[in-house]
C-alpha cells in the first residue's frame, strides 16, 4: 500500500520543513537564553506560541482552508512576530524593574508602554495581508489567514498571560543577570 496524491506531496512538504523549525526554535531559545541568562524568561516568550497557533488554526477552520505548505510558512512568520512581542515586553519590565520599580509595578508599565507599538505592528501587519488574503488565491489566502488569525489571538493573549506568567516565574536573580552586560 502506498500513499499518493496530496497526502504523499504534504508529507514530502512538511518533513522536512517541520525538522528546520525544531531547528530554529531551538537555535531562538539558546539566543534567549543568552541574552535573558536564565531558562525561566525565555519559557515566557515561547509561551506566547501556543496562543498563535491557536488563532491560525482556528482562523483556517473558520475559512474552510486547509493546513498547506503556504499556512505553514504563515505559521513560521507568525511565531517571529509574537516572539518579538514578547521579547519586547519582558525587556522592558527587566529594565523597569533594573531601575528600581516592584517586579509588578515594572510589568504593568511594561504592558501599557508597549501595547501601542505591538497593537500598531499588529494592525498594520493584518492591513498588509488583507488584499492577498481576501484575493481568494487557494496558495496564498491560508498563509494569510494563518497569520491574521494568529496574530489577532496571541496579540490579545501576550498582553495578559505574559505579565502574569512574568509575575509568577520571574525572580529578582532573573532581572538582575539579564540586565547586567554581557561580558
Amino acid at each position: 500500500l502506498s500513499v499518493g496524491g496530496e497526502q504523499e506531496s504534504r508529507q514530502e512538504s512538511f518533513g522536512g520543513m517541520a525538522k528546520a523549525l525544531i531547528v530554529a526554535m531551538l537555535g531562538i531559545f539558546a539566543v534567549l537564553v543568552v541574552q535573558f541568562r536564565s531558562f525561566k524568561q525565555p519559557l515566557i516568550v515561547f509561551s506566547a506560541i501556543p496562543f498563535a497557533a491557536t488563532g491560525a488554526f482556528f482562523a483556517l477552520f473558520l475559512t474552510g482552508y486547509t493546513f498547506s505548505f503556504t499556512a505553514f510558512v504563515g505559521l513560521t512568520s507568525l511565531v517571529g512576530i509574537v516572539v518579538n512581542n514578547a521579547i519586547i515586553l519582558i525587556d522592558t519590565a527587566n529594565q523597569k524593574h533594573e531601575q528600581g520599580d516592584k517586579l509588578l509595578d515594572a510589568i504593568m508599565q511594561s504592558a501599557q508602554t508597549r501595547m501601542t507599538p505591538i497593537l500598531l505592528t499588529t494592525v498594520t501587519t493584518i492591513a498588509g495581508l488583507l488584499p492577498l488574503t481576501l484575493s481568494g488565491s487557494s496558495m496564498w489566502a491560508p498563509m494569510g489567514w494563518a497569520i491574521i488569525g494568529g496574530l489577532l489571538v496571541s496579540t490579545l493573549l501576550t498582553l495578559f498571560v505574559v505579565p502574569i506568567l512574568y509575575v509568577l516565574f520571574t525572580e529578582e536573580s532573573d532581572v538582575q543577570a539579564a540586565t547586567q552586560p554581557i561580558a
